[in-house]
């Protein structure tokens, strides 16, 4: 995930037609609010293949998990 030229790894949880549920750490998501713009890429699986990139907005952040809503599906 990306947002404000700053890169969060992340793993997720559950994902919709309306958006994700993503884990992440809870040091990196600093700066993180609800409202802020991101770019989520999705990978096949852990060895890097690239799969899709998605325009979205966070919707709630806690320590641990972000819940973010799809704006615009495959860039």
């Amino acid at each position: 995930m990306q947002s404000d030229g700053k890169s969060y790894p992340a793993q997720i949880e559950n994902i919709s037609f309306g958006g994700v549920l993503i884990r992440i750490g809870s040091d990196l998501q600093v700066g993180l609010k609800a409202g802020n713009k991101c770019v989520l890429k999705l990978f096949k699986d852990e060895s890097g293949d690239y799969e899709s990139t998605h325009l979205c907005e966070v919707v709630w952040v806690t320590l641990t998990k972000i819940g973010i809503r799809f704006i615009k599906l495959c860039l």
